[in-house]
């Protein structure tokens, strides 16, 4: 009735690989599936069908995924826009990962499951955050609660997913000097999420958010908000799989590769 370890063997690992495409396969499905719902009418019919934008006044929860705020055209799909978005270029960073992380050796508890566990963080915690910081900013204003409702999805997805990134940091590098530069990795968020939200500002006042059909705001919600701060973990991860650390996987797992060439 029982596992019997010493006869059926080990138990099967869990791939994590597989997993978070598996979550994003389910997430994209989910979204595709309520995006042809709504094209054809079939969900919530004759309430708010034309985009998939929150507002803060309707009348129910599910409507408020829907109702288009202070417009009755244009912004079109404006939700599952971004949060496809986000999905996309976790994918991406997936498979960077997958190809890179074990040359870097990044260490940690979740070191092989932990882009899995930073999808599961950013689409749910940064869900929630999404919809709290859209009702937050909402004010009645149409102009200033469209152009900050379109980039609270990066802002919010991307944070939970840089702290998700730093947490397991901290942990992997336990052993390492109280004096690590992690602290330039929390620098280059916080000053990243500074320019995001002066330029957001700017944008809107100056109302330049869009040049060539490109949102200018949302391009530099992923650059300064995801890439930056992605970008120098990564390096400090690298940097921290040459120093020694006084034992540990990081290092044995360097001398092993030097002792195979």
């Amino acid at each position: 009735m029982f596992p019997n370890p010493a006869r059926d063997g080990p138990p099967p690992r869990f791939d994590c690989g597989i997993a978070a495409l598996a979550l994003l396969l389910l997430v994209g499905g989910a979204l595709a599936g309520i995006y042809f719902l709504n094209e054809s009418g079939a969900f919530a019919p004759g309430v708010y069908q034309e985009t998939f934008y929150l507002r803060y006044d309707a009348p129910s929860l599910p409507n408020m995924f829907l109702a288009n705020y202070g417009y009755e055209d244009g912004n079109h799909l404006h939700f599952i826009g971004n949060f496809q978005a986000y999905v996309l270029l976790s994918l991406l960073l997936l498979l960077l990962y997958l190809a890179i992380g074990p040359l870097l050796g990044i260490p940690g508890p979740f070191s092989r499951c932990f882009f899995f566990w930073s999808l599961v963080t950013m689409m749910t915690g940064g869900a929630l955050l999404i919809t709290g910081f859209s009702l937050w900013v909402h004010s009645g204003d149409a102009a200033y609660g469209v152009g900050f409702s379109g980039i609270n999805h990066e802002l919010m997805g991307f944070f939970v997913f840089t702290l998700l990134i730093g947490a397991e940091y901290m942990v992997g590098r336990r052993r390492w000097s109280r004096r690590h530069p992690l602290f330039f990795t929390w620098v280059a968020m916080i000053a990243g999420m500074t320019i995001f939200l002066a330029w957001v500002e700017f944008s809107i006042r100056m109302d330049i958010a869009d040049i060539g059909g490109i949102n200018a705001a949302h391009l530099a919600g992923s650059i300064l908000g995801f890439t930056l701060p992605s970008v120098v973990f990564l390096v400090q991860a690298w940097k921290g799989s040459t120093r020694d650390t006084g034992g540990g996987p990081v290092r044995e797992e360097s001398q092993e590769k030097n002792n195979a060439f």
